[in-house]
């Protein structure tokens, strides 16, 4: 039997997920995991279980129904001992590459340079609207959301390769890109539809 869970990008923190904190104030010090599991039959039977008992406490309350419960419900039940996880893979060392917030990370670097005000709304998952990806930019952001400004900022940080292959920690191409979607109109034009992989 096995469990794999997996991190979100570092600059992620418990602290980030407006709905954790109001429904179970949990403020632990402790990395952020995203809403991905991969197991055996009977493990992922026992996870979803939980989660999906545990999503019915939440309805059940004012304060926890909120958007995006379910990454807070997993943290939650893991960091509380009530899923145990064979092992907890750290951003990008595995098959599975979140690239969610590096909008977010990308945005607020290139913002605050240029002297735009970053703000944040605590909605989606608690990144706000300048880094809650291209559909949630601020207007001040549109220009920088363009795939061949987001493309240079990855290439320099080593985030992808230069035919825009997004990258593992240890260099090698990612098999499992997840929230790919966060890069908007320009990148699905620009980029992904010209890719032989979407010819069909």
């Amino acid at each position: 039997q096995f469990l794999y869970l997996y991190e979100d990008h570092p600059s992620k923190t418990i602290n980030d997920n407006f709905a954790l904190l109001q429904c179970k104030k949990f403020q632990w010090d402790v990395p952020y995991l995203k809403s991905i599991a991969m197991g055996d039959v009977s493990s992922m039977q026992f996870y979803l279980e939980h989660i999906v008992t545990e999503a019915y406490e939440w309805m059940d309350k004012s304060e926890c129904y909120l958007s995006n419960t379910g990454i807070a419900i997993q943290n939650f039940l893991f960091y509380n001992g009530i899923i145990q996880a064979t092992y907890v893979f750290p951003h990008r060392t595995d098959i599975v590459n979140s690239v969610g917030a590096l909008v977010g990370t990308y945005l607020t670097k290139k913002m605050l340079s240029n002297g735009i005000e970053v703000a944040t709304d605590g909605g989606n998952d608690g990144i706000g609207s300048a880094s809650g990806g291209a559909s949630g930019a601020t207007s001040g952001a549109s220009e920088l959301l363009e795939w061949e400004n987001i493309f240079a900022f990855l290439l320099n940080e080593e985030y992808i390769d230069s035919d825009g292959n997004f990258l593992n920690a240890d260099g090698t191409i990612s098999t499992i890109i997840h929230q790919l979607d966060v890069f908007g109109e320009s990148f699905d034009n620009k980029w992904l539809m010209k890719q032989p992989f979407m010819e069909f």
